[in-house]
């Protein structure tokens, strides 16, 4: 699970068109981060759910410092200015939860 970090703040001071923008790029390069059988959505305001399928929560903590860090080491051009972005990330592994649905994975 990823959160885009001070998001609020971004849409008071540059409005929710530039929000969208940001959302839109950051989507992009969380599809971009991930394999082509893994899953990207977003799951509510700025939080984005990330799928690693069969990635052991070891190596999905390691994705997951991997990603951070392609969405906070470049900043985000919009029609409102370049905007420094970051990303916060937890993990969640099957093998930890084992018998969880993935709603109480989530």
């Amino acid at each position: 699970m990823g959160d885009i970090d001070h998001f609020k703040n971004v849409n008071d001071s540059y409005g929710h068109g530039t929000g969208a923008e940001v959302l839109r790029e950051v989507a992009c390069r969380l599809g971009d981060s991930v394999r082509s059988y893994d899953a990207v959505s977003r799951y509510g305001g700025e939080e984005f759910l990330i799928v690693l399928k069969g990635c052991r929560t070891r190596m999905a903590a390691s994705r997951a410092e991997a990603i951070r860090r392609v969405i906070d080491e470049r900043p985000v051009e919009t029609a409102a200015g370049t905007l420094a972005i970051s990303m916060s990330l937890g993990v969640a592994g099957t093998e930890d939860w084992q018998d969880a649905n993935p709603e109480q994975l989530i």
